[in-house]
């Protein structure tokens, strides 16, 4: 390849690398490969099939009804507002039954704390009859003890924890219980302070079997449909052909386990293992993302992969079940999915964030990103033992799965906007017309300037 071309994701703010597409269409300037995550996969099979048409009537007129209407009759008759809090109330319960059961995600330090405050007022209210400087240390005890487990990435560490923390809370209503009835009758404010208690940890223990049903269940539900983008995919790809090889990112968790890091939680609740008791190998949940050929696979298949690149977790939009693989967006994964054509002598990058002053490495355009995706996946591939001795590392000893650099690595052209496009409401949920046009028409003059800047011709040049 000599040169490719890679989309970021970003919901509607989607509209700005299409600009981008229509300014490199105008200038002539070909692609070898693209790829893409999430709606940068959109907007490169709208690239790789030739259907600018299509793709200027779908962002000129984008709204929630033509892409990602809200699922189920009931929830399109009532009001907008009371819509909007019920899909708020949805994704926020699946954050933090995430967060609870260890998938990484970008709020889960958020979820995190609030399921940690929730029991540490729960530890202050339960026990009433104790003095309050006995009482303060005790829900923030709790409160920390819960925290911890919770960002634990260990399993079988955070299993432990999470056990320990349960006990402890049920210990806490039992004395409760004991000190407030133990010979006298227990006064209003004790049975006021007894009653909060056990109603915010009811709730945290309806939270818990909640969690514990979505993940029994494997449930799917989401709050939007993806109905009308599934038939939006199908009418492109059934009247048009990909010129362009189309590679699209989906993410689906793993639990990875590293042999040159190895944490070892013992069975027994004691720090090294007793004789004769073995030791589970760690396992850690991760995102791990997957590029997928398009222009390999047949219909059917290329439109589950599109729908699941673009499929928000947590969710907001449904889940796509592909082989034994339940696929989401690939932003979790990798966003910006330079990986599939590093063999290309130059790459052009559509983001959908300002650089402001960033490298290339945080920006994950370096060959150590690529390294790390290639570690991962060889890592994956290494056999872990079902059981383990504990061992403890050694320092010195050479790597197990040792990182390999690329043979090659391409020149990297970035193309951002200047200015802010909007956060994850006002930008990556505005799914507008007003909007998308606005910034079609930005996308379009800030990548005209940049190219001419670059001295590629306005036609003809490859």
């Amino acid at each position: 390849m000599r040169r490719a071309l890679v989309l970021a994701g970003g919901g509607a703010k989607g509209a700005y690398a299409f600009g981008c597409l229509r300014a490199f269409r105008r200038c002539g300037i070909r692609f070898d490969a693209v790829s893409g995550t999430s709606v940068g996969a959109l907007n490169a099979l709208i690239w790789s099939a030739g259907a600018f048409r299509e793709g200027r009537r779908l962002w000129s007129n984008l709204s929630f009804r033509t892409v990602y209407p809200v699922h189920g009759r009931l929830w399109r008759r009532m009001p907008k507002p009371l819509v909007w809090l019920g899909g708020f109330i949805h994704v926020a319960c699946r954050l933090i039954a995430a967060g609870a059961r260890g998938t990484p995600h970008q709020l889960s330090k958020s979820t995190n704390f609030l399921i940690a405050l929730s029991a540490g007022v729960a530890a202050y209210f339960g026990l009433p009859a104790l003095r309050l400087s006995v009482r303060c240390p005790l829900a923030l005890l709790a409160a920390v003890d819960v925290l911890v487990a919770l960002n634990e990435r260990h399993q079988m560490k955070r299993t432990w924890r999470l056990t320990w923390t349960i006990a402890i809370m049920m210990a806490y209503c039992a004395t409760s219980l004991g000190l407030s009835a133990y010979g006298r009758l227990p006064s209003e404010p004790e049975l006021y302070y007894l009653a909060v208690s056990m109603g915010i940890f009811l709730a945290l223990m309806g939270s818990a079997f909640g969690m514990i049903y979505v993940i029994a269940r494997r449930s799917s539900r989401a709050f939007l449909d993806n109905t009308p983008l599934a038939s939006l995919l199908k009418a492109i790809l059934t009247t048009r052909t990909l010129c362009t090889p189309l590679y699209a990112t989906c993410g689906v968790e793993f639990h990875a386990w590293d042999p040159d890091k190895p944490s070892y939680a013992a069975m027994v609740t004691g720090g090294a293992p007793l004789p004769g008791y073995p030791c589970v190998a760690d396992r850690h949940r991760r995102w791990v993302p997957l590029y997928y050929p398009i222009h390999d696979l047949p219909m059917v298949d290329q439109i589950k992969i599109l729908l699941a690149s673009a499929a928000l977790p947590f969710g907001v939009v449904p889940s796509i079940e592909w082989g034994s693989k339940r696929l989401v967006d690939g932003g979790v994964a990798d966003n910006v999915p330079l990986y599939p054509v590093a063999r290309a002598e130059e790459v052009f990058v559509v983001l959908l964030e300002p650089i402001r002053g960033r490298t290339m490495h945080e920006l994950g355009l370096t060959p150590e990103h690529w390294t790390a995706i290639d570690r991962l996946y060889r890592m994956l591939l290494y056999p872990a033992p079902s059981y383990y001795m504990y061992v403890p590392p050694d320092p010195m000893a050479k790597r197990v799965i040792a990182e390999r650099p690329p043979e090659r690595f391409p020149e990297v052209r970035a193309f951002a906007p200047k200015r802010s496009i909007g956060n994850f409401l006002t930008g990556t949920l505005n799914f507008s017309g007003t909007y998308a046009r606005k910034h079609m028409r930005q996308g379009y003059v800030d990548t005209m300037t940049a190219l001419r800047d670059i001295g590629i011709a306005r036609r003809g040049r490859r």
